[in-house]
């Protein structure tokens, strides 16, 4: 529920103490002020923290780039299709784009996740890093399986999943592209009241952006 947030000397030894912590839109922006000496670190250092609320808060700022602040227990990935996914209200974690788990530990049932093709990369947050986006098909050990669309946003190399939003059961997915920071996807599904036997024909468009590191679905007047 709160974000510990510490300052220390790195250079010289001084007195040090976070101010205030301005909260706006997403970013924590730090204060930090520190007496100024010339005396070397060596074997003490001055330190302070500060303690906020975490809701809402997406990044840091002090000196330098912002630092994301990572929600829940996701962790940063090497590449996308390592990073974990919120699926269903479920933390999915992909090892080379596949997972698979138990649905109980005594049963034999598979719930199973895979990247549908290959990651699409572009700027989606508006920072200059290239992101991805991509295809999830989640087999929750039903009679069907379930596509979602999920992005992996870039900090500094490494990759954290988002959440994901479903497309639909036993699509036949068509495209993925990017402009101007909103996913375009476009797939085909069955028409109303077809059974899951017939040919997918109904060709669905929709558009989704990254609003606040989350991945949501773009209302079209």
């Amino acid at each position: 529920e709160y974000l510990v947030i510490f300052a220390r000397n790195v250079t010289f030894y001084n007195r040090i103490g976070i101010v205030k912590v301005l909260v706006k839109d997403s970013l924590a922006e730090v204060l930090i002020r520190e007496t100024m000496s010339a005396l070397p670190i060596e074997e003490e250092v001055g330190i302070s923290l500060a303690v906020i609320p975490r809701t809402g808060v997406k990044y840091l700022a002090a000196v330098g780039e912002p630092i994301p602040v990572i929600e829940g227990e996701h962790e940063l990935a090497s590449h996308p299709l390592n990073a974990t996914y919120e699926i269903a209200g479920q933390d999915i974690t992909l090892q080379n784009g596949r997972s698979e788990i138990s649905v109980s530990p005594d049963s034999a049932s598979k719930i199973r996740t895979s990247v549908f093709g290959e990651p699409l990369y572009g700027d989606l947050d508006g920072d200059g890093d290239e992101d991805a986006a991509l295809i999830l098909a989640h087999d929750p050990g039903g009679s069907g399986t379930f596509y979602y669309l999920a992005v992996a946003l870039n900090h500094k190399g490494q990759y954290l999943g988002t959440n994901t939003v479903l497309l639909g059961d036993r699509i036949s997915f068509q495209e993925l592209s990017i402009c101007d920071r909103a996913i375009v996807a476009r797939w085909k599904i069955r028409g109303p009241g077809e059974p899951m036997s017939a040919v997918t024909s109904l060709e669905e468009l929709r558009y989704y952006l990254i609003d606040e590191g989350d991945l949501k679905a773009l209302k079209l007047r």
